[in-house]
């Protein structure tokens, strides 16, 4: 690839998708022919076209970034497995016992995921009237800088005090309202782009400043694999790495721009960074079994002593590599994840949870009740257990504790009811709970929720304003569309993940605004 001196990032990035996809294919076909892998690349090219020609364009990352970040995790879902198992040397059909219905429903799936997008937003400089009540009521009114610190602090104190609780059980309001904070630790991590987030353009006061950030940042992420927890681990990272990449691309960075030597870095410390997390991970499940029995810090100290220990971290991969050799198991034998290595990979692009859940779907004579009246179930308990009393609602949320993956399992099989955490795909959850209705009820689902995420940037007649709640929450919005609960948790969101973070997120610092200022004046008056 050549680049001229009006290269944009941007561009860069289409042409490397672009011939990341040609050689996929091209390799996919050579070395795995078959019409169940062709039709796995027709699923990737359709994807692709769809998402390269309509939506990969700054005007639309620009103006609807928090709503493009779902989308192009929906896209990711469908065009990384083809790349990511030829990386490992396996077919994209790896495991799949039905793969020419599941590259046909996600197919499907996608065009009515683009067409939700696309009836979302309008290319011209509108408000819409929740934009306009969130400007009026300060959401998009830039923050001091102590605010926004103390207000990390608060998300920092709840992390801490998620570790002494541990897991919160149903009906504990308190720890509930806790673990709700948590997403407030990474506010500080917008100080490192004020552009991005106030009217005029700003730099990072000083070098201690910067030294300070830098710091948090460390500390975030060490509490994320004190957690135990992989997700946590990296998503300060990409939290992070989403909001600088909007920060670039707002800026119209041209290739010429970035040096060679620049480039060979980013390069070099992207592998460094993806080999240290995954190193971090089997460290983590080699820890996992003792996490209820010692505090935080004795957890993060034995999960940096294996991992130091290079001796027991080979010992561990090499297991890990047995395991993998292993003989993938038939659906009809048990539940069975495998698809690619990679757990970050293996986490937005396990397509083989689509194919898994589909067969248990398609696969019973089940009338759909169940899963029915499960989603109203779960819909039902998003309401405190003192107003289903009030309204004389019988509902023991301890009854739905299970997941919808648990449920799916259990009627595909003909089996009890285990929990077991068990994933699920959102077609096969929307198949199995509405038929072919489903696609119609997805597709209002998504619209609501991308409305709901574009309506977190203002638009000025000289520049964007991204909210602050919107650039922490980057990642949780990239994380929505994947491998859980279905459409089941897409609605929850809507109706409650949503608005419930966003008003606290609102009223907390509100009420810090209003105390920074009264202090400030009270300090001026002296």
């Amino acid at each position: 690839m050549t680049y001229s001196n009006n290269t944009t990032i941007l561009s860069v990035v289409k042409k490397i998708i672009r011939l990341i996809l040609i050689i996929s294919i091209i390799s996919e076909m050579i070395f795995f022919p078959s019409w169940e892998n062709f039709c796995g690349c027709i699923m990737t090219f359709i994807c692709w076209y769809i998402f390269d020609h309509f939506f990969l364009l700054r005007a639309i990352i620009l103006k609807y970034p928090f709503a493009f970040i779902m989308y192009t995790s929906m896209f990711f879902y469908r065009f990384l497995p083809l790349p990511a198992t030829l990386l490992e040397n396996k077919p994209i059909t790896y495991g799949l016992q039905i793969p020419y219905m599941t590259f046909l429903f996600e197919t499907l799936l996608f065009i009515v995921s683009s067409f939700a997008f696309r009836f979302s937003f309008s290319l011209n400089r509108k408000n819409n009237k929740l934009q306009k009540i969130l400007l009026r009521i300060g959401f998009f009114k830039p923050l001091p800088s102590t605010v926004i610190w103390v207000l990390g602090c608060i998300g920092l104190l709840a992390r801490l005090s998620s570790f002494a609780v541990g897991n919160v059980e149903y009906g504990d309001i308190g720890n509930k309202f806790t673990s709700g904070l948590i997403f407030l630790m990474y506010t500080p991590f917008c100080l490192f782009f004020p552009s991005l987030y106030t009217y005029q353009s700003q730099k990072l006061k000083n070098s201690k400043h910067n030294k300070a950030l830098w710091a948090y940042f460390t500390i975030v992420t060490l509490l994320g694999i004190a957690s135990n927890s992989r997700e946590n681990m990296i998503i300060a990272i990409g939290t992070f790495i989403l909001i600088g990449l909007l920060y670039q691309i707002k800026r119209n960075i041209h290739f010429s721009q970035i040096s060679p030597a620049k480039i060979l870095f980013m390069g070099i410390i992207t592998y460094i960074g993806i080999n240290i997390l995954s190193d971090f991970s089997t460290a983590m499940l080699y820890n996992r079994s003792i996490r209820s029995d010692v505090n935080k810090k004795e957890l993060l100290n034995r999960t940096l002593e294996t991992y130091k220990n290079k001796e027991l971290m080979n010992k561990l991969n090499q297991i890990n590599q047995l395991k993998k050799a292993q003989p993938l198991l038939s659906y009809k034998y048990g539940w069975d994840e495998t698809y690619v290595d990679n757990f970050m990979l293996n986490r937005y692009c396990n397509i083989r949870i689509t194919d898994q859940t589909l067969y248990y779907a398609l696969n019973t004579t089940d009338d759909n009740n169940r899963m029915k009246k499960n989603f109203i179930d779960n819909l039902i308990s998003l309401l405190p257990t003192p107003i289903l009393e009030r309204l004389d609602i019988d509902l023991n949320k301890q009854d739905i504790r299970h997941s919808r993956g648990d449920l799916l399992y259990a009627i595909g099989t003909h089996s009890n009811i285990f929990p077991g955490f068990r994933v699920t795909s959102h077609v096969a959850d929307g198949l199995m709970t509405f038929g072919l209705l489903y696609f119609p009820i997805q597709f209002i689902i998504f619209l609501c929720i991308f409305k709901l995420q574009n309506a977190l940037v203002f638009y000025t007649r000289k520049k964007y304003i991204y909210s602050i709640f919107g650039l922490i929450c980057f990642f949780t919005f990239f994380g929505l569309f994947r491998n859980a609960n279905g459409c089941s948790g897409d609605t929850m969101y809507l109706l409650r993940g949503f608005w419930q973070s966003l008003i606290l997120f609102g009223s907390l610092s509100y009420i810090i605004r209003k105390i920074h200022i009264k202090l400030h004046q009270s300090k001026a008056l002296h």
